[in-house]
């Protein structure tokens, strides 16, 4: 899992939980309720992610898996990765798809 992701997570649990103790001086059993919820969700999700092995932002995988695909392209045509990508970027221009 990315540690930047993770600390920044277990960052905001930790707001939450000053939250949580403002809520519990000023008697507020709904606040105190929903910030404890708001905790465990974050829990969850840091289990999850541990769970999964290491985190890829979805633009970082589009990212991969398009390297991946030109590559692939590249080996099955027996052309260089270079002139793949520019093909594959002028018909991207040509068809005007967001590459």
């Amino acid at each position: 899992m990315n540690t930047y992701i993770k600390t920044k997570l277990i960052e905001q649990m930790g707001i939450l939980g000053k939250a949580q103790e403002i809520a519990l001086q000023q008697t507020e059993p709904l606040a105190v309720a929903k910030i404890t919820m708001d905790i465990l969700d974050f829990i969850k999700y840091l289990n999850e992610l541990d769970e999964e092995g290491d985190y890829i932002c979805p633009d970082c995988e589009e990212a991969m898996l398009k390297e991946q695909l030109h590559q692939d392209i590249a080996e099955a045509s027996d052309l260089p990765i270079e002139l793949v990508k520019r093909v594959l970027c002028g018909q991207c221009e040509v068809l005007g798809i967001d590459d």
